[in-house]
């Protein structure tokens, strides 16, 4: 797979994360809260109160994640490439440190498997970060990413 075709592919993946992440906070808030990321798991309820509102706001902010990568996507512009990953990683570097470090409410199965996907939220929007500043090839397609 080529590295265009590969990045591609990874701002896609986000793009389809965070939309299903925004619809679902945004929509069904009590829901996310009580639910994620099973009903029997879940890891957003261990931190109460439920608020409505918090919730609401974090799912229009995964909604405006999707809108960037989803630019990023169907344009390939390389500055977007670029930004997408970065926006995400400004959102889940804070997001992953406040959880590993809040680990308390959890079983200790449910800390280590939180910490664990939390984490995969920063290396994988880093690694597409990465392969984005990769500067293109030389030639005709110079003006993207390749």
């Amino acid at each position: 797979m080529s590295r265009r075709r590969l990045l591609r592919f990874g701002l896609a993946v986000f793009m389809l994360v965070e939309t299903v992440l925004g619809l679902w906070q945004l929509l069904f808030p009590r829901h996310f809260y009580d639910n994620l990321p099973t009903p029997a798991h879940a890891w957003v309820a261990a931190l109460p109160p439920y608020n409505e509102h918090l919730l609401r706001d974090q799912g229009a902010l995964h909604l405006a994640l999707a809108v960037v990568y989803g630019a990023a996507v169907f344009t390939m512009d390389r500055r977007l490439t670029q930004v997408a990953p970065l926006a995400n990683l400004a959102f889940n570097l804070p997001h992953f440190v406040f959880h590993a470090t809040h680990t308390d409410a959890l079983p200790p199965g449910d800390a280590v498997a939180q910490t664990v996907v939390l984490l995969v939220g920063v290396l994988l929007p880093l690694g597409l970060l990465l392969l984005a500043l990769r500067p293109p090839h030389p030639g005709p397609k110079a003006s993207g990413v390749t």
